[in-house]
């Protein structure tokens, strides 16, 4: 290689993306991956055809981006360990990462909570405002319709700004938190209120799982990537399980404007904490700050600035509009991958189970189960904390598979995924079989809707942290992309199922207590 030259070297490296090779042609013998980062950018000198300011901007997008391994034949040789990978393992013991997983398990476990507060007090809420279930379904639905548009955004400014994933994820919390304390004020303006906060609550709750990767991906050894993330996302259901249970007991209390209160503010405080906290050593500090301080050359440069012709270096608008052309370039890349394209489906097919059933998992227990209001919670609290167990077996397991080589990587991501959502649809369609028998007791209901969510969480070993194998150095990008779309199958799911219960000729009617 070092015969040949950097020319060369790139323009191989540059082909090899652009060109979907075949599995049988590679082999775990033959295959070396290019190693970008290895060069630097006064080696990587014109291509055939392009000018030296193109190809300098396209070779540094590709040398930052960490795309070490063809993203679509990652997964069909055997994963080469480098001696950053060896040396990054052996970095922190998990003892000196509590408190930074400590801290992203908080903030994990109020993004679910005040998701699923709304949820919880929307009946009561309807009571107040006279809302019809097709208002409810709108409601409900439009937080995913600010979630949707924070998804991306959220990753790239984690993945490729100073800010990084630490500051992120403060505005984040800040921001939705600051939404749920004022969802009570706002709530005099009728549904317009509600639909203004559940959109911004969405909106600021939209890039805590991007920054929580880009988060993982920097300060986590490999080696710990799926246990760490699924003991946050436990948390998470956990956070879920935890306001579904004292919501209710509060709404019939205190009124259904104090957890608004409470969580809200509850987050404003972590926000804070959260500055004091230096993730580069790991420990508390004095000195707050809200960006990352680790070297920006570590991350995402989509696309530097490099020394180019005269021309260019006179027009600035020139070196905007390539810039805009090779972010764009790189965007296509991840697209019309084929991995990431299989993230997008799966992402798309969970969310619209998970996110549909879970924020109309309250009013299924109340009107077709027949379940008191001051006794929901306990029958809404215990899929979530089943799901808290489970996910971090899930992802202790999958994570046990890969690096004892029982199984290739792909087949372990494969075989959990599957299992999630075969599994959980079989549950599902479950309850179909229970209305149809006139079995809607509650207990029935209960021990399917727990299963659902113990087999969803087996996603833990799957599409939940794929991008962590075939984009190392831009998880944050990669599972925005695919969240976005599971977000966008939340939003229809949501809102089409209260259109049907409000046009469906099935009267359910209220059960006698």
């Amino acid at each position: 290689n070092m015969r040949r030259g950097p020319s060369a070297m790139a323009k191989e490296s540059f082909e090899l993306l652009e060109t979907n090779q075949t599995a049988s042609t590679l082999s775990s013998d033959s295959f070396t991956p290019f190693d970008c980062k290895a060069l630097s950018m006064a080696e990587m000198t014109e291509f055939p055809g392009s000018s030296q300011s193109e190809t300098g901007s396209v070779a540094n997008s590709l040398a930052r981006v960490g795309l070490d391994y063809d993203l679509d034949e990652h997964f069909e040789t055997e994963l080469v360990k480098t001696e950053t990978e060896t040396s990054m393992e052996s970095r922190p013991a998990l003892a000196r990462l509590l408190p930074l997983v400590t801290m992203l398990m908080l903030s994990i476990f109020l993004c679910y909570a005040d998701r699923i507060i709304m949820p919880s007090c929307i009946k009561a809420i309807s009571q107040e405002f006279n809302f019809s279930k097709s208002d409810q379904g709108f409601i409900l639905g439009l937080f995913y319709g600010g979630y949707i548009w924070t998804q991306v955004i959220g990753g790239y400014v984690s993945d490729t700004t100073r800010l990084g994933g630490k500051g992120v994820l403060f505005l984040g919390v800040f921001f939705w938190s600051a939404c749920m304390v004022f969802t009570s004020f706002l709530s005099y303006l009728g549904i317009l209120g509600f639909i203004f906060c559940r959109i911004a609550l969405g909106i600021g709750e939209g890039v805590s799982f991007p920054a929580l990767n880009s988060i993982v991906a920097q300060h986590i050894p490999a080696k710990y990537s799926c246990t760490v993330v699924s003991i946050v996302i436990a948390s998470s259901y956990m956070g879920g399980g935890f306001a579904a249970f004292v919501t209710p007991p509060m709404v019939q209390t205190l009124g259904w404007r104090s957890p608004f209160y409470v969580f809200g503010s509850i987050g404003l405080i972590w926000s804070f904490a959260w500055l004091f906290l230096d993730l580069e050593r790991l420990s508390w500090t004095c000195r707050p700050k809200i960006h990352e301080s680790y070297q920006t050359i570590n991350r995402v440069q989509l696309p530097a600035k490099t020394p180019s012709t005269p021309s260019l270096k006179d027009s600035s608008d020139t070196q905007h509009l390539m810039n805009i052309r090779n972010t764009i370039w790189f965007a296509g890349k991840l697209l019309l991958n084929k991995n990431v394209f299989a993230i997008v489906a799966a992402q798309y097919c969970h969310g619209w189970t998970q996110f549909g059933f879970v924020t109309w998992m309250p009013v299924y227990f109340s009107d077709v189960c027949g379940v008191h209001a001051a006794a929901l919670g306990y029958y809404t609290t215990p899929p979530w904390l089943l799901q808290a167990l489970s996910i971090v077996l899930f992802g202790y397991l999958a994570d046990q598979l890969v690096s004892a080589n029982a199984l290739r990587p792909i087949t372990v991501r494969k075989l959990f995924q599957s299992l999630s959502m075969f599994m959980g649809a079989a549950c599902q369609l479950g309850l179909v079989v229970l209305s149809q028998l006139e079995l809607n007791l509650p207990t029935y209901a209960l021990l399917l809707v727990s299963a659902m969510s113990i087999f969803n969480t087996a996603s833990a070993g799957g599409v939940t942290v794929y991008q962590f194998d075939i984009a190392p150095k831009f998880p944050a990008i990669v599972y925005a992309i695919g969240n976005t779309f599971g977000t966008a199958a939340g939003l229809f799911s949501v809102s089409l199922t209260g259109l049907i219960l409000n046009l469906s000729l099935i009267h359910i009617s209220e059960p006698t207590r």
